[in-house]
């Protein structure tokens, strides 16, 4: 018969006859407890089709299982974090020191300083903006400026 669930219990609990057993979910259908085998706490609130013995609901039509769970995505390679990708280090270096002298100009703080140096260093390793730093003939096209 259609009945509409009104509550469910928020926890699996075996029947008392069989501490053991497998897990019901208790439901409350017209004022009264019933105990349905498995989790289906998702039913509260809806209309499903069950029959009710005694204190224990079973599906009326038997339940498809769900569909098997896919496999999460593949995460990627471990990196180093956040680390730029430079040819070299002597490229890396030049970049920096780019970055501090050119942002060491609007301002005094230091730790600011580290921080824009670090985020432009960031942003031209990703290819966000373009190696001004370098000789015209070795830096990539494109129309990024770095401030």
């Amino acid at each position: 018969m259609q009945v509409k669930i009104q509550s469910a219990a928020r926890e699996l609990k075996p029947m008392r006859d069989n501490p053991n057993g497998p897990l019901y979910t208790g439901l409350k259908i017209d004022g009264q407890w019933y105990n349905i085998e498995g989790d289906h706490r998702d039913l509260y609130n809806k209309v499903v089709d069950l029959t009710l013995e005694g204190k224990v609901a079973r599906f009326t039509s038997p339940q498809h299982p769900p569909a098997p769970a896919q496999p999460p995505p593949r995460l990627p390679p471990p990196s180093a974090g956040h680390t730029p990708h430079f040819p070299n280090r002597e490229a890396a270096v030049e970049a920096y020191q780019y970055y501090m002298s050119r942002v060491g100009e609007f301002t005094q703080d230091a730790a600011a300083i580290v921080r824009a140096a670090n985020c432009l260093v960031m942003m031209e390793s990703h290819g966000e903006i373009n190696p001004v730093h370098r000789d015209p003939a070795e830096a990539p096209a494109g129309n990024g400026v770095p401030f």
